[in-house]
């Protein structure tokens, strides 16, 4: 009788102890963030000594749960059926998703972006690296660089990308990364202990540098319900 009544609340303390655990989690909430779009020149970083002319959509996650959210990575994808450029996008309608970068990871580095060893994986990884959020805090990740001048052997005087490299004087490897006409760029956010709800933006026509601000965003950008990838 004595080891079935030790028995009963060991098992009462382990499930109120799991049970803990289970309500004790993060909640992330996600929203885009447009105030970087008002930024001035002088605002940017420099390399090699001049201005880059560049701004940002960012992503803003706000951890409104009960625990810290651990080892957090902000992934894109880019749902591309929607774009009459990417028509023929089959059979999954998704092109290779993006991990983007913290803002954190970034802030000390954005001076100096002409003295980053690219060659130096160790380094190169850190600027990648998942960040924890404790509760009631937030962090930022960019999500769309919108820049002044021209990138290296490119016709454009400006352009509109995902935001795949530190450095906004680099063009992307993926072509596919270059916003498109219609498109849709889904946001979510991987926790070793939990995941956010999709967040998508729409692009309504290729955002332009010198036109741009949060006052005109909607004029470039749909926040929209993520849509279910056709088969």
């Amino acid at each position: 009788m004595i080891f079935s009544s030790v028995s009963l609340i060991f098992s009462s303390v382990t499930f109120a102890y799991y049970l803990q655990l289970l309500l004790k989690k993060p909640k992330l909430e996600v929203e885009f963030d447009y105030s970087k779009l008002d930024s001035k020149d002088s605002e940017t970083p420099t390399i090699g000594g001049s201005s880059t002319g560049y701004k940002t959509v960012r992503i803003k996650v706000i951890n409104r749960g009960k625990a810290t959210a651990e080892e957090c990575i902000a992934k894109v994808e880019i749902m591309a059926y929607e774009s009459p450029e990417l028509k023929d996008v089959k059979p999954s309608n998704l092109l290779e998703p993006v991990i983007l970068h913290w803002t954190r990871n970034l802030d000390t580095l954005t001076t100096k972006l002409d003295q980053i060893d690219y060659s130096n994986e160790d380094k190169f990884e850190r600027l990648f690296k998942p960040i924890s959020i404790a509760v009631g805090d937030y962090e930022f990740a960019d999500l769309i660089i919108i820049g002044k001048e021209e990138l290296d052997q490119l016709s454009e005087d400006q352009y509109a990308i995902v935001r795949c490299n530190l450095n906004p004087n680099i063009k992307p490897v993926n072509d596919n990364l270059w916003l498109k006409f219609d498109e849709i760029i889904k946001v979510i956010i991987y926790c070793s202990n939990g995941n956010s709800k999709s967040l998508c933006l729409k692009v309504k026509k290729i955002p332009i540098y010198d036109d741009i601000s949060s006052g005109k965003k909607d004029e470039y950008f749909e926040e929209i319900e993520c849509p279910k990838l056709k088969s």
